[in-house]
């Protein structure tokens, strides 16, 4: 159960599997939360269709098309707000408006899932003004009438509204620990590295046969950057090397 709980949120099971048990703690509690959320959005949606065309048949496809998308937009928002793996170059501007984007559109997404799951659950069972007024324009008076003589739902509001940004403290909460990452950034950082050294080998020798017919040798161009193939360290300027690591990063295959 705790594998399918770590893959639905995209976790990486090998990593969590040598990583302690904060890092397994956590990334549970992040699935068992997707999983709530899930739930809610589907439910909450359900009633929104039903309310709006009252039909079973339109209100549970409804539900299903656009409760995938949400689901799914929440989950991809959550995922890319973990740190990066891989180095690459970041202006902190740009960064900075990515992040207020996927906040705003995760906290949207909640306060519209948070007021149709109130509908479903106080909306069509504590007030008969919705048999008065049909379609979508009944549902959204429905809604109004509701807050407006329940200010108390705000509550309600918040709960839901904190189910889904809970995930997002979660996952920075790792981040901050830095073991679960740790772990994941040198298993990719080494994993690049190693297929980077495969391309150049083969791209050596492709273009030595290349070369070689037109019978004078190939010499791969200078190096441009010091961390191959992430560039983001240019080489200086009078060509010197501020590490060992620096040297070998600049290799060449001749």
């Amino acid at each position: 159960m705790k594998y399918f709980l770590w893959r639905i949120v995209g976790a990486d099971v090998e990593i969590l599997l040598i990583s302690g048990d904060d890092s397994k703690e956590s990334f549970t509690r992040i699935g068992r939360l997707y999983l709530i959320v899930n739930c809610i959005t589907y439910l909450s949606l359900f009633g929104l269709f039903f309310g709006i065309f009252e039909n079973l048949i339109i209100s549970i496809l409804s539900s299903i098309v656009f409760g995938f998308l949400i689901t799914n937009i929440y989950l991809l928002n959550l995922i890319s707000l973990e740190p990066r793996s891989l180095p690459v170059s970041i202006e902190i501007g740009s960064v900075v408006l990515a992040n207020i984007i996927r906040y705003t559109t995760i906290f949207l997404f909640a306060v519209f899932i948070s007021k149709s799951f109130e509908m479903l659950l106080f909306g069509f069972f504590n007030s008969n003004s919705f048999q008065n007024h049909e379609g979508s324009k009944g549902f959204i008076y429905q809604l109004f009438q509701l807050n407006r003589d329940n200010p108390a739902l705000w509550i309600l509001t918040a709960i839901i509204v904190s189910l889904f940004i809970y995930p997002i403290y979660l996952r920075h909460r790792l981040q901050r620990t830095n073991e679960y990452y740790s772990i994941k950034q040198k298993k990719e950082i080494k994993l690049v590295r190693q297929e980077y050294l495969k391309f150049k080998e083969y791209h050596f020798r492709i273009m030595s046969n290349v070369y070689l017919k037109k019978k004078s040798k190939y010499v791969e161009p200078k190096l441009k950057f010091i961390d191959p193939p992430f560039n983001t360290k240019r080489v200086d300027k009078d060509g010197g090397f501020k590490s060992v690591d620096d040297f070998l990063n600049d290799f060449k295959v001749i």
